[in-house]
């Protein structure tokens, strides 16, 4: 089972500077507690954004814009770097210490101009990527196999939004934990992520004269 061990955060919200902060202790479960105004909220959706970025935050603000928010989210008293940055370590008994960071670039406060970089780490050495695979695409699509959404909703809970669930959506969103839970939609990723693999494959042995038919075929 996957312990989150610590939260990073550099020029978030109330958090200015540079913030790292345990999250595991004896037990099972972690519990943030505080009074108010003193970084709860801002704490867990540093988690939501840090493991899923833009997605992760439309789920906890639906309707809000994501780059709004982030541009209003960089800290008021930030350093220079012109950055925020948010990571989360783990500790996997198989594969070790993972870190996922996304760093946002504020570029233009006034326009909302951002530059996003997302990146996963397994005992401080990157991913390697397929050809013609971009390191963001890789991420991201590492994180949802290992981490799916829909899952891990039910395991970061703010108490304090627990009077927004919305009951329509509770037998979807119930199916879609089973799924994640028993591996099925794990192993739907894993079924495209293997087709991807073989398509890559046959161009890449294809002579360069049967290229096109090869491409028409797939």
């Amino acid at each position: 089972m996957v312990t989150f061990t610590r939260l990073s955060m550099r020029n978030f919200k109330r958090f200015s500077g540079e913030h790292h902060i345990p999250l595991h202790g004896a037990g099972r479960v972690t519990v943030i507690a505080a009074q108010n105004g003193l970084g709860k909220t801002t704490m867990m959706d540093a988690l939501h954004v840090a493991l899923y970025g833009k997605r992760g935050f439309s789920h906890i603000y639906p309707g809000k814009n994501f780059l709004d928010w982030l541009c209003k989210a960089h800290s008021v008293d930030a350093d220079d770097s012109g950055s925020v940055v948010l990571a989360l370590d783990m500790q996997d008994p198989v594969l070790g210490k993972i870190r996922v960071s996304r760093t946002y670039w504020i570029l233009d406060e006034s326009t909302g101009e951002i530059e996003e970089e997302v990146g996963v780490s397994i005992d401080g050495k990157p991913l390697e990527r397929d050809p013609g695979e971009t390191l963001a695409g890789l991420a991201e699509r590492w994180i949802e196999d290992y981490l799916p959404h829909a899952a891990m909703r039910r395991f970061l809970v703010d108490g304090e939004r627990l009077s927004h669930l919305d009951p329509k959506r509770i037998d979807q969103e119930i199916v879609r934990g089973i799924d994640d839970a028993t591996g099925i939609g794990l192993l739907h990723r894993l079924k495209r992520h293997l087709n991807s693999v073989k398509r890559n494959t046959l161009r890449t042995l294809a002579p360069e004269d049967q290229a096109e038919g090869i491409n028409q075929l797939l």
